[in-house]
């Protein structure tokens, strides 16, 4: 999950240190935030949704 993130993280930092995005409290909270919230709806995708598992049955049985 978080080698996901870092293409995110990368892409913020050039933006900023190109200045195309300039580093602000408000802007600074609006990329935290995205971040913050990109990295939840992975960590739920994963825990609920995993394509591990897609015939919703976790019963182990023994032969």
């Amino acid at each position: 999950m978080k080698e996901i993130m870092l293409p995110y993280i990368l892409i913020m930092w050039i933006l900023v240190k190109l200045g195309v995005i300039k580093w602000t409290i408000r802007n600074a909270t609006y990329i935290i935030g995205l971040g913050c919230f990109i990295s939840f709806m992975l960590f739920t995708a994963h825990r609920f949704w995993s394509p591990a598992d897609l015939t919703d049955s976790s019963t182990i049985k023994a032969p």
